[in-house]
């Protein structure tokens, strides 16, 4: 059996209601604010369906505020229990993460940055009752129900959704859909249930018919209108759910049987993600590029992905927001091989961005594959015809880590022509430097022959280069090292590269590959934040609300079964 457990029928008894009295946090509290609230609009009677999805949104967006106590337990995927073992997609937002001391200091974070800045009013952001009114009045306009008195009472700590039946994305075939709100109190759920159908009855004019199965109460709305396909609702266990006829009918299967919870690709995704993501998300990989590959969605260079599943999650840790990814299965990147290696320790310190640690070759073998068989070999002979270089051969020397960069430096047309200090820089990594120099001998006398004559060759330490345009304002320097094909818009970069120190003794990088708890090294995508906002000197009221967005990076690590890749972005959390 699988680890993750659910209660299989929630008590009877509410909870002390977490909105009134005394609570330690709740989203829906008169003096807690609430970010990025959207004036909802009163829904039309004729579109039940996105009806029910505004619904849905509204428990995603403040449900979670149900909550009145602080628990530090794993995430909950309680859900999975009440999901066929053959789920193809899954998605959870676990609230109790929400109510957790980072999550709150991101939240007061980002309401300070809003004030900070001016564009809104304060008022506007913290306007929780008159949010919840407009909210009530909509949803009872619409389906007959509201938040505060029929959904409040008894809504819980998670909310799911789940799809199956990817073969049906190009038909006008509805896949399985369903959605799983976690119940805190059954008696209240149940009540709850009964009112939505005696509200869509009234609301819509739409029959709602009841059935009974295994001593619950199923519920099916359809006419050939507004609920075509059917919207079937009941509670499954410590679940409330909505959905199509074959996704409810498969969550009372599984309930107390096989569930998806039992997958192991499931729970090997499942574990391998933070265990207080705040977000969960699985795909089975294999039956989704199936369909796309039966649907032609795809090309030949992505068909028959060797992934098994997909899995992805977002937490909130005191250093910032992370996000992380991972790919099971043989060949999880369907064959490409992504070169690793430490191409931050040969740019420069001040790299304000940078994304690499890939090779040009593995790319441009899945380019090829794309293109397929005799296109790509007529579009290679006719370039190869053209400049008198085998380009496919060219690119297949840059077989090492690679990495472009923006880097601050006043030299150089670029900065000169723009008015700012940033120049770019591309690092091709190759382990044959002696024949990729003879190749771009060939490619500067093909530029040359074609009319480009300001061209000049230079040696500095790091290798040899040709140089375009007047030394000073030159438009771009391209040569060789003994590690790479390197490309600058000046020479000044061009003689950085290598150097020390290196990116890699930059005290932000250095910091969020920590966050990430990996060697800097390792980082494949670097941004530095507040570098650049210093840069480009945005008004004071904006820069400061800016200050506590800090640097982002991600990195990954592969082998032949599995891809898992890491996402950070720092935030400087304001004091309280």
């Amino acid at each position: 059996m699988s680890d993750f457990e659910a209660p299989q029928d929630p008590p009877e008894l509410s909870r002390p209601d977490p909105f009134a009295g005394e609570q330690e946090f709740s989203l829906l509290d008169s003096d807690a604010p609430v970010v990025g609230a959207v004036q909802p609009e009163v829904a039309s009677k004729g579109r039940p369906w996105m009806a029910l999805g505004a619904a849905a949104l509204v428990v995603l967006v403040i449900g979670g505020g149900a909550f009145a106590f602080r628990s530090f337990l794993s995430t909950s995927v309680a859900a999975a229990e009440v999901m066929p073992p053959d789920t193809e997609f899954f998605f959870s937002v676990d609230f109790l993460q929400l109510i957790e001391g980072d999550a709150l200091k991101l939240n007061d974070t980002i309401i300070s940055m809003i004030e900070t800045s001016g564009e809104v009013d304060s008022r506007d952001i913290l306007n929780v009752d008159g949010l919840v009114r407009e909210i009530d009045a909509a949803m009872s306009e619409a389906i007959g129900v509201d938040f505060t008195d029929d959904i409040r009472p008894w809504v819980g700590r998670t909310v799911s959704f789940s799809m199956s039946g990817f073969e049906s994305l190009t038909s006008n075939d509805l896949p399985e859909l369903l959605l799983a709100v976690e119940t805190r109190d059954g008696g209240a759920s149940d009540l709850f249930l009964e009112d939505f159908a005696n509200g869509l009855e009234q609301a819509t004019g739409v029959d709602v018919a009841r059935a009974t199965r295994n001593g619950t109460v199923v519920f099916t709305a359809s006419d050939e209108f507004d609920f075509d396909p059917a919207l079937v609702f009941t509670r499954v266990g410590s679940m409330v759910v909505f959905g199509t006829q074959s996704a409810v009918e498969g969550a009372l299967t599984a309930e107390g049987g096989a569930s998806l919870a039992d997958n192991a690709s499931f729970a090997s995704v499942m574990d391998s993600l933070p265990s207080d993501r705040l977000m969960s998300i699985y795909l089975n990989g294999a039956v989704f590029s199936d369909a796309l590959e039966s649907e032609a969605l795809v090309t030949d260079a992505f068909a028959g992905i060797g992934y098994d599943a997909v899995g992805a999650s977002v937490s909130i840790a005191d250093y910032g927001v992370r996000v992380e990814t991972v790919v099971l299965g043989s060949e999880p990147m369907g064959g490409v091989t992504l070169e690793m290696g430490d191409v931050t320790g040969d740019l420069p310190f001040d790299t304000l961005a940078m994304f690499g640690g890939w090779s040009v070759a593995s790319y441009w073998e899945a380019i090829t594959t794309a293109l397929g068989g005799t296109d790509a070999e007529d579009l290679l002979a006719d370039a190869e015809q053209e400049i008198g270089v085998d380009i496919g051969s060219f690119l297949n020397l840059l077989d090492a880590p690679s990495a472009l960069a923006l880097v601050k430096t006043t030299d150089g047309a670029m900065a000169q022509e723009i008015g700012y200090p940033i120049g770019l820089m591309a690092l091709l990594g190759t382990t044959n430097p002696d024949e990729v120099e003879k190749q771009l001998e060939d490619l500067v006398g093909y530029a040359r022959d074609n009319g480009l004559e300001d061209i000049a060759r230079a040696t500095f330490d790091s290798g040899t280069y040709w140089m375009v345009g007047p030394i000073g304002s030159e438009m771009a320097v391209v040569g060789v090292t003994e590690r790479y094909l390197a490309a600058a818009s000046s020479g000044s970069l061009a003689t950085s590269i290598g150097s020390s120190p290196s990116l890699s003794d930059n005290a932000r990088l250095v910091a969020v590959a920590e966050a990430m708890g990996v060697d800097p090294g390792s980082v494949v995508f670097f941004v530095d934040t507040q570098s650049l906002v210093e840069l480009f000197e945005p008004p004071p009221e904006i820069a400061a609300a800016l200050g506590p967005l800090g640097q982002m990076a991600a990195a990954y690590e592969m082998d032949v079964e599995r891809a898992h890749g890491v996402f950070v972005w720092m935030i400087d959390y304001v004091d309280d």
